[in-house]
């Protein structure tokens, strides 16, 4: 029998022939397998029984219950897929999201972004690999993490603005919802929005009319924030955006 060994302890692993192709779990001994009968992989417990029958390509374990497989039907392995281990049902289950990152780009030992396609279009959310449910739904256009804040964006329904949500990274709590500019560095962020007025004042950046050839003067208005959602400051000058633009962090837009 030819087998992928790898010892699983309750707190680490130890590779023997093969570096992270084995799922880990607490208390468990599970090793990837070669079948000598078909020369496919499966999933073997600590008693040598089958858990997953010898019928993949290829398993490999990304982290926790979850895993890319490449199933005999299929001519290539898709690296984008995810399949979650069941062991009560003894499957390995396709989910109905893909990667976006890396693997080893797990936040917190416990969020990464996925995505699903419909209508032509990505929607990303984030899922919690502990519980194995979404934390942020698959509703956003973009998800871009930068510790100690996420910030996801979404258009509206006439996909004309978009507006921005920032969670802090560590309990996901909501620490902004709305329109602008986002900006952050390693302990705030900021919000930029340009705002028109009649009323005229000291700092306009233009003046230009209206519909109703009314004369606006427009301006640029930036709030920061901190890692708990509290106001810090309310600025009309873009001197502070040069701080956070040279900490390498911009949101997209």
């Amino acid at each position: 029998m030819k087998q992928k060994k790898l010892l699983i302890y309750s707190l680490f692993c130890i590779s023997l022939l093969y570096p992270a192709i084995v799922f880990c779990q607490t208390n468990s001994r599970l090793i990837v397998t070669i079948s000598d009968k078909s020369n496919l992989e499966g999933i073997k417990n600590e008693e040598g029984k089958w858990v997953i029958s010898p019928k993949y390509k290829q398993i490999i374990h990304l982290f926790d219950d979850y895993y890319h497989v490449h199933t005999a039907d299929n001519e290539t392995l898709d690296e984008h897929q995810l399949y979650r281990l069941n062991l009560d049902k003894k499957q390995l289950e396709l989910q109905p999201f893909c990667m976006v990152d890396d693997y080893k780009n797990i936040l917190q030992d416990r969020w990464i972004v996925v995505a699903k396609k419909q209508h032509n279009k990505l929607l990303k959310g984030l899922l919690d690999i502990k519980h194995h449910q979404l934390s942020l739904p698959l509703k956003y256009d973009s998800v871009k993490i930068a510790e100690p804040f996420i910030i996801v964006q979404l258009y509206d329904k006439n996909h004309k603005n978009r507006y921005s949500e920032v969670y802090n990274i560590k309990d996901l709590k909501k620490l902004f919802y709305g329109y602008g500019y986002i900006a952050m560095n390693a302990d705030n962020f900021l919000v930029q929005n340009s705002i028109c007025s009649e009323k005229e004042n000291n700092f306009y950046e233009y003046s230009t009319t209206d519909e109703n050839n009314v004369m606006q003067y427009c301006y640029q208005v930036f709030n920061i924030y901190d890692a708990q959602g509290n106001k810090l400051s309310v600025t009309y000058s873009d001197s502070l955006l040069d701080d956070f633009r040279e900490n390498n962090q911009i949101a997209p837009q």
